[in-house]
C-alpha cells in the first residue's frame, strides 16, 4: 500500500512538472508570436539573400533582401515592440546588402537591375534585363534611337536594328523607378570597312606615243614612229576617281603586229614592264602624265613595221587598249652638195633633247579665305527634367562672329567638292514661358564640314561647342517650381549642327543651320539646347 502511494505520487508530480513546462513554454511562445517571431523570419530570409550573394547570385538575392526588409519593416507595428528592438540594424543590414549587389536606394524604393550593359554585333539583335525593384511604377525613361524595347513584368526586352555604317555607336537606356536612375550602356559594333579595289581609282582615257632614236632625235607626242626608234614613249590622259591620294601598281602590255609580247626582261608575269604611279585625290579631271619610256638601246625591239597594241591593265584588271602604227624608216633623199648647204651644217647647233616632266597636274589649290557673319537665332530648349511639365515657347535673337573658310581642289573660280569652316561666334539663345523671358549668352565654336554639290551650293554638317558667358536670372518660377538656372553645367554645351547655304563668288554667303544639343545643361535641368540660325555674311 505504501509502495502504491508512492508510485502515485510520484506520477503526480510528474503530471504537474510536465503541465508547468508546457503553461511556461506556451506562455514564453504566446509572447514571441508577433516582434521574436518576425524578427526570426526576418532573420532567415536575409541569411537566404546573404547565401545568395556570397555565391555570386545578386539577381536572386535582391528580392530576398527585399523580403527580408519588408518583413522587418512589417515587424515594427508589433504591440510587444521593444525599446530596445534590433529591428533598425536588420533594416539597415538589407539596405547594405543591396548595395553591395548593385543597387540604389532610398527612404521608400529599391532598384536593381542586370545586366548593367549590353552589347550588339553589326547585324543587331535582341538582349534581356532584368529590373528588381519593390516599385510598380519603374518606367524606361530613354533609351538610343536604333534600338525597340517592351517591357512585362521585371522583365526588359531590347532589340537592336542592324548597323549599315562602318562605325561603331553607342547608346543609354535609363530605367527610373521614384527618384532612383540607372544608366544602361549599349554598344553595337560597326560593318567592316570595304576596301576599294586600285582598278577604282583612276579611269584612263587616253595615251599619246613619241618615239627617241639612237641619233639622239626625240619626237613629239602625236608624230609618226619609224621602225628605228630605240624607245617608245608614253603620255596618259586620266580622271582620278578617289578623294584621297594611294599609290597603284600598273602593269603595261605592247604586243607587235603578230601579237607577241614585247619583253626584254626573262619575267613571267605576262607583262611588257610595270611602274607605280601616284592615284590623285579631290577626283581630279584630265590629268596628264608621263610614264617612263620602255625599248633597247639597239633599236631591234621596233623593227617589224605594222599595227602595235599597248595596253594598260591594273590589279588584273585591262583598264584601257590602244593602238599605234609603226612606220619603215623613210630613205634619205640625195642632193648635190653646195658651198651654202655645207656651211649651214656647219653652223647649225646640235639637237636638244626635250626633258618631259614625270607629271603634269591640271592647276588647283586649297583656297582659304577670313569673313565675318551674323543672322537671326530661333532658340529653344527640350526639356525632360521629372516632375516640370511645361512647354517652352521660341525665343527671337541674335548670333554674330567670324569664319575661317577653307576650299580644297579650288580651280577657275570653282570651289572644289570639301571645304571645312571653323567659326568663332556670339550667339544669345534661351527660352519663353508663362511670359518669362530666359536669356543665355553664348560664346559658340562650330566646326563645319562643307560639300559644294554644285557651284557655291553647299551642304554643310558638323560639331559646335559653347561656353556660356551669362545668364538674365538665377531662379525662375516654372510650372510652380522656383527653378536654379545658375546651376548650369560649368557653363559647358556641345552639339550637332547641319544646314545649307551658298557662297557667292563676289564674297556675300547666306545660310541656315540647325543646331540640336547633346549634354544636358545642369545637373538638375535635363535641358538640351536647339537653335535654329539664319545667317548673312562676307568672305574676303
Amino acid at each position: 500500500m505504501t509502495k502504491l502511494k508512492i508510485a502515485y505520487m510520484t506520477h503526480v508530480k510528474i503530471k504537474i512538472v510536465f503541465i508547468l513546462f508546457f503553461l511556461v513554454s506556451f506562455g514564453g511562445y504566446a509572447q514571441q508570436t508577433c516582434y521574436q517571431i518576425g524578427l526570426n523570419e526576418g532573420r532567415e530570409i536575409y541569411n537566404e539573400a546573404q547565401r545568395l550573394a556570397n555565391n555570386g547570385r545578386c539577381a536572386e538575392a535582391i528580392p530576398k533582401y527585399l523580403d527580408a526588409l519588408n518583413r522587418f519593416r512589417l515587424t515594427r507595428s508589433c504591440r510587444d515592440l521593444p525599446a530596445n528592438h534590433e529591428l533598425e540594424a536588420w533594416e539597415d543590414r538589407c539596405v547594405q546588402g543591396i548595395a553591395a549587389c548593385g543597387g540604389k536606394s532610398d527612404e521608400q524604393t529599391f532598384l536593381h537591375v542586370s545586366p548593367q550593359s549590353l552589347a550588339f554585333d553589326e547585324n543587331g539583335g535582341e538582349g534581356a534585363i532584368t529590373v528588381n525593384t519593390n516599385s510598380n511604377a519603374w518606367r524606361v525613361e530613354r533609351y538610343p534611337s536604333w534600338c525597340t524595347i517592351q517591357t512585362a513584368s521585371n522583365r526588359l526586352t531590347v532589340r537592336s536594328q542592324s548597323n549599315t555604317g562602318t562605325d561603331s555607336r553607342q547608346g543609354t537606356l535609363v530605367v527610373v523607378a521614384n527618384t532612383l536612375r540607372y544608366e544602361i550602356t549599349i554598344e553595337q559594333a560597326g560593318r567592316a570597312p570595304i576596301e576599294t579595289p586600285a582598278f577604282a581609282s583612276i579611269k584612263f582615257t587616253g595615251v599619246q606615243f613619241a618615239g627617241k632614236y639612237a641619233d639622239g632625235t626625240i619626237k613629239n607626242f602625236g608624230e609618226e614612229l619609224f621602225n628605228d626608234m630605240n624607245f617608245l614613249r608614253m603620255r596618259i590622259t586620266c580622271d582620278h576617281l578617289a578623294m584621297e591620294s594611294k599609290r597603284i601598281q600598273l602593269d603595261f602590255k605592247i604586243l607587235d603586229p603578230d601579237g607577241k609580247l614585247l619583253s626584254n626582261s626573262n619575267s613571267e608575269t605576262g607583262y611588257t614592264y610595270s611602274e607605280e604611279i601616284t592615284a590623285r585625290g579631290n577626283r581630279l579631271q584630265n590629268d596628264v602624265f608621263d610614264v617612263s619610256e620602255w625599248g633597247a638601246q639597239n633599236g631591234t625591239l621596233f623593227a617589224m613595221t605594222g599595227k602595235y597594241t599597248f595596253e594598260i591593265w591594273c590589279s588584273g584588271v585591262n583598264m584601257f587598249s590602244t593602238a599605234f602604227d609603226v612606220l619603215p624608216k623613210p630613205a634619205p633623199v640625195a642632193e648635190a652638195p653646195t658651198a651654202a648647204s655645207f656651211e649651214e651644217v656647219r653652223q647649225a647647233p646640235p639637237p636638244v633633247s626635250t626633258v618631259y616632266p614625270a607629271y603634269s597636274a591640271s592647276p588647283s589649290k586649297i583656297k582659304t579665305g577670313i569673313g565675318i557673319k551674323a543672322g537671326l537665332n530661333l532658340a529653344n530648349i527640350n526639356n525632360e527634367t521629372l516632375g516640370i511639365n511645361f512647354s517652352p515657347e521660341i525665343k527671337p535673337d541674335f548670333h554674330a562672329g567670324i569664319l575661317f573658310n577653307l576650299n580644297f581642289g579650288y580651280k577657275n573660280n570653282t570651289p572644289g567638292f570639301l571645304g571645312l569652316q571653323p567659326e568663332l561666334l556670339y550667339s544669345r539663345q534661351g527660352f519663353n514661358v508663362d511670359a518669362d523671358n530666359i536669356t543665355f549668352d553664348y560664346l559658340t565654336v562650330p566646326i563645319m564640314i562643307k560639300l559644294y554639290a554644285y557651284k557655291g551650293f553647299n551642304i554643310e554638317f558638323g560639331p559646335w561647342f559653347s561656353y556660356l558667358l551669362a545668364i538674365n536670372q538665377d531662379v525662375a518660377v516654372i510650372d510652380g517650381n522656383n527653378i536654379r538656372i545658375s546651376d548650369l553645367k560649368g557653363g559647358k554645351d556641345a552639339g550637332i549642327a547641319a544646314g545649307i547655304g551658298y557662297d557667292f563668288d563676289f564674297g556675300l554667303i547666306a545660310g541656315a543651320r540647325y543646331q540640336h544639343g547633346l549634354s544636358d545643361m545642369a545637373s538638375n535641368l535635363l535641358w538640351t539646347n536647339r537653335v535654329i540660325s539664319i545667317s548673312l555674311g562676307w568672305k574676303f
